[in-house]
This record gives C-alpha cells, structure tokens and sequence, in this order.
C-alpha cells in the first residue's frame, strides 16, 4: 500500500518521536533533545539522540538514523505499512483509502506546490514596484522593516483583479483556481482572489507555500481573507509561521501562540521568532496537537480584551481531554486592550518577557475564569462552580493528570469555602493541640492513618487533599501516601525524616475519644477510620 506524501507529512507533524521511542528506550533530557544508549548496538556510553524539533534519531556511533517510522520498523521489526498504521492511529488520522492515482495525485501536488512558490514570488515583486507604494507605506507605519518584509517573504496583490491571471497566463486556469488564486464564477469571467491586499504567505512545516493571507489597507472592507481550502491547505489544522517558529523553539525552548499575522512578525522583529497564530479561527484541537508535537507547554498570548480572553478559556477546555503528564498549556496575561504587536511596539523585547514571566499555567485560568463567574454568595451558586470543575476534571482522559486536576481544584475550592477545618493551610493553628474542630478531626484522621497504614491507598486523594496546618504534619500526611502502602517501612521512613517526636506529640494530641485512636488496633477502629475518611471524600467528591 502506497500512502499519499500529504498523508505522511501530516503523520511525521502529529507525532512526538521521543514519546514514540520512549516506550521501548530509556531516554534522558539533554537540553532540547534527548540521549540514550543506541537500541541498534551495544554500548555503554550513550551516542543516540532524539530530537522531537527536528522528528528523527541519530546515532553518533554505529550511524542508525531516521524519523518515528523509520525507528518502529528498525527497532520493532514492522513493515512500512504497519508502522505508519501504527502512528496513524496513535495521532488519530484515518488511513488513506488505497488509491491506484497515487503518482498522478503526487504530481498534481506538486505543480500546486509549483504555481504557489511562483505566486509568492510575484507578490514580492509586486510589493517592491511601483503599485505597492501604499502597501509599503502602509508597512512602514506598523514599524516593518525591509529585512523583515524579506524574511516573511511579504507580498502586494494589485488591485485591478486581473493582474495575477495576466501574469499567469502560461498556467492552467483550472490550476490557478485549484491553488485558491483565482476565483471563477458561471455567471462572470475568472478574477483575481487577492486584491488591493498585503499578502502573507503561509507554509507548511517545511517551508512550501501552501496558501496565502491578505490584509486591506484601509477598513472599508474584511480586514483579512484567506485562500480557500484546497488539496494543500486545512485551514483548521494550519498554523502561520510554523517553519520558522520549530527552528525558534529548538533554540529558546518555548513555543507562543498568538492571534494574528502582525503580532508573529511584530514578536519575530523584536527577537522571538518561536511565535505561531492560527489562521483568523479559534484554536482548534487539531491546532493543538500539532503545537504540542512542537512544544510540551506552549505559551498562548491572546489579546487582553474580553474577545482574546475568551478564546484562551476556549482553548484551555479543548486541550483538557489531550493532557498527559508533562504536557499542557500555559497563558500569559496581556494588559486589557492591547495584543503583542502593539506591546513589542511600546516597550519592546523587555516588555514581552515580562508578560512571558508572568504566565499561568491551564489549572490557574480555569479556576480564575469560573470563580470569578460564580455567584458563590448561595449555596447554589457554590454548587454550581463544584459542578463546573467537576465537569472539567471528568474531561481530562489521562487518570494521573485528572487526579491531581481533582486535587488542586478540591484544595482550592476548601480554602476558600472550608468544609471542616480552618480557612487556609497558612492560616491555621501551628499548635498540634489546636482547638478548631474541624483542624482537630483532620488530626484524628491522621493519627488513624499512622495505626493503620492499609486504608492509604483506597483513599489517596482524600488524604492528600487533607487540610493539615502545620508543617509536621504535612510531612507525616506525605510519608503516608509515599509508604503508608502494603509492602513499604511506615515506620523506618517516619524515623529518617526526623518526624517521631511529630508522631508521639500527634498521639497525644488526637485526644477524641475514637475507636481508631484506641490501642491495639482492631477491625472496629479499622472500619470507623473507613467511615471518617469516607465523610471527607463525600465533601471532596463534587470534583470527582
């Protein structure tokens, strides 16, 4: 079976390739890349490298080298057909049906590539004449220098509406139309798509054009059109400047998404070059998983307004069900009114980093966005929020990240709503005889779990989220879940931390006349601890 080389691009961008060699190979971080011995031969210092910017493996020894397919069939003994099935399936694509016009469907890309890479050309000669004065006018006023212009290989579409298929007219109407230059209409003759607009080119991870943006010069008009969708260009799947930004992020290591064409090349003029924006659409799942095929946390920089906003909440609970350990997005705050094009306009690089350093992670944002829309003052608007985050939480796929979602949001909802104990960790009684009930009981529950260990694990989360507030005891309740599991030293971990005067003062101060608290242990303490901790997973459990 013959795969189209669209269908292949498309799997070698959706796949992480040290996730793919991960499985079988123990890789270690070396700055942007990864090392590891060489699966191909043995050694003992490591020479194989991985690099998900660059999608292959090399090996500096015996020479092994090649992308994610190349690895599945060399390491796993799979044919071609069977690794990119593989892959394929793993990044959620639908195999190609068998297609015995292959070659012809090739060669067809290809002169689309072809007519593309002429275009683009042509609107930068037409940028540079004499018709572009307005358009070069026009960039000279937003601060675009020439260099910059060069580098994005800026263009100007005239606005007669026939100048491209003049020029053009030693290609093929039918391949002008095909390639979204040109639109043809029964009732009128074939006109130019792009008129009296700044053209932006838009390429594929490899640097082909495959399509094109275009941006008026005055607000008489839609301000940005497209090209259409063709045998080249998914719109919902494209990300501008994503050539240039792979090379960025190998360097710096992070990757920023913002909304338009002009804030990637305003940050790309200030030094950041690592800068990608979806195409005038909201950022779609399939955005981002290619983003995170480039990057585990990119930064998004959406427009501080009410609009930007809200397309970063719209993008944090697309990501939710696609999070794995290590991997998110993160949010930075722009200043209310304005977009990084005019930030890198007033201030500069400096004033960038500054947003950068100031960014949120996914967890922060969700929980801002809904508590600050929750009308908590009523037990039904606090009922509301729970079942929101309860229902965030429900999204996320991946057990272990949706387990600590559950914790942080249980942690967070408590401190401002305490269910038992005090407000805050931070604000409650560092005396171990504290005498606020709900501190106490927590107590209790923890000197219950120190007698008897074998509860922790039917009831983690629980016991991590246990409002507890003194440090001590936050180490003891951390010991717990580490060890306090069948088959681990309790009592040889409590001993190495220091914590036994912690114990001893903890007994003595779980003074509540529970059955769990009486020596020796028994199947009655063991069962009332169960019914306690199970009346604190009851308040937790609206995340759940």
């Amino acid at each position: 079976m013959r795969f189209p080389p669209a269908f292949l691009d498309e799997v070698r961008a959706r796949t992480k390739i040290s996730d793919v060699i991960g499985r079988s190979v123990k890789l270690i971080r070396a700055g942007k890349e990864f090392k590891a011995c060489c699966p191909f031969h043995s050694e003992r210092d490591p020479s194989f490298t991985v690099s998900d910017e660059k999608g292959f493996f090399h090996c500096f020894s015996c020479g092994a080298h090649g992308d994610a397919i190349q690895f599945l069939i060399e390491a796993n003994g799979l044919g071609f057909v069977d690794a990119v099935r593989e892959l394929a399936a793993a990044a959620k694509l639908e195999l190609p049906a068998a297609d015995p016009r292959a070659a012809e469907r090739s060669a067809y890309r290809q002169r689309l590539f072809d007519v593309l890479a002429e275009a683009s050309r042509w609107f930068v000669a037409q940028l540079a004449g004499p018709q572009g004065h307005a358009a070069r006018a026009y960039l000279d006023a937003r601060g675009i220098t020439p260099d910059t212009r060069e580098a994005f290989t800026l263009g100007y579409a005239p606005a007669t509406g026939q100048a491209l298929l003049e020029a053009f007219q030693h290609r093929k109407p039918g391949l002008l139309v095909d390639a979204g230059l040109v639109i043809a209409l029964a009732n009128r003759a074939p006109y130019d798509r792009f008129r009296d607009r700044l053209i932006f080119p838009i390429r594929d991870i490899r640097g082909r054009v495959i399509a094109f943006g275009g941006r008026v010069l005055d607000d008489e008009r839609p301000k940005y059109m497209n090209s259409p969708e063709t045998a080249l260009f998914d719109k919902g799947s494209t990300l501008f400047n994503v050539d240039r930004a792979v090379v960025g992020t190998r360097r710096s290591g992070r990757l920023l998404v913002v909304e338009g064409y002009m804030d990637v090349i305003a940050l790309a003029q200030a030094g950041i070059e690592e800068t990608v924006a979806p195409l005038g659409t909201a950022l779609s799942e399939a955005h981002i998983e290619r983003l995170w095929t480039i990057a585990d946390v990119p930064l998004l920089c959406f427009d501080g307004d009410a609009a930007g906003q809200g397309a970063a909440v719209r993008a944090a609970l697309r990501a939710l069900p696609g999070l794995v350990p290590g991997r998110s997005l993160a949010f930075a705050p722009l200043p209310e009114g304005q977009d990084p094009d005019e930030i890198v306009r007033s201030g500069g690089r400096a004033a960038v980093e500054l947003l950068i350093k100031a960014q949120a992670p996914l967890a922060d944002l969700l929980w801002h966005h809904e508590f600050n829309n929750a009308q908590t003052a009523t037990p039904e608007g606090r009922a509301g929020l729970q079942q929101r985050l309860s229902d965030h939480v429900a999204s996320i796929r991946n057990a272990t990240v949706a387990d600590q979602y559950r914790i942080e949001f249980t942690a967070r909802f408590n401190r401002q709503f305490p269910p038992l104990g005090p407000p805050t960790e931070s604000q409650a009684t560092h005396s171990v005889g504290a005498s606020h009930s709900g501190d106490i009981l927590n107590r209790c529950i923890l000197a219950g779990l120190v007698r008897y260990p074998e509860l922790v694990p039917d009831h983690l989360a629980a016991i991590k989220a246990l409002p507890l507030g003194d440090d001590s005891l936050r180490r003891i309740r951390d010991i717990l879940t580490e060890k306090g599991q069948a088959g681990h030293d309790l009592a040889g971990g409590i001993t190495r931390a220091g914590l036994g005067d912690a114990v001893v003062a903890l007994m003595h101060a779980a003074s509540l006349p529970f059955s769990f608290l009486r020596k020796p242990p028994s199947e009655r303490g063991r069962a009332d601890l169960a019914a306690a901790i199970n009346a604190l997973e009851r308040e937790f459990s609206r995340f759940s």
